[in-house]
């Protein structure tokens, strides 16, 4: 089983605000790696997302991982993104997701 750890900055939100957004056609790239801005599944059942900045990604070795943080004009660049490009205004949290992956 290999695990792939996210350090992200972002907000959380509901499947069904996904879906609402997914249907007037705003989220199509939002799980796309190359963008600025990201969404990551998370929750039981996949019942969240989190969507902002990925920060890192490293893989489960064991050792201590170093929390990466963002300076205040980049807390505000990743919320204006997120506002911009999804209308998506939340309260923004460091979040730690690990996703188990079958191999």
């Amino acid at each position: 089983m290999n695990k792939n750890q996210y350090f992200m900055y972002g907000t959380i939100v509901s499947y069904k605000a996904y879906l609402d957004l997914k249907t007037m056609c705003v989220v199509d790239d939002i799980f796309e790696p190359n963008n600025d801005i990201q969404g990551i599944f998370t929750g039981r059942d996949a019942e969240f997302i989190i969507v902002g900045r990925v920060l890192d990604t490293v893989e489960d070795d064991g050792e201590a991982q170093i929390v990466p943080e963002l300076n205040d004009a980049e807390i505000c660049i990743v919320r204006g993104l997120v506002k911009q490009k999804y209308g998506i205004i939340g309260d923004f949290h460091y979040y730690f997701v690990s996703n188990n992956m079958e191999l």
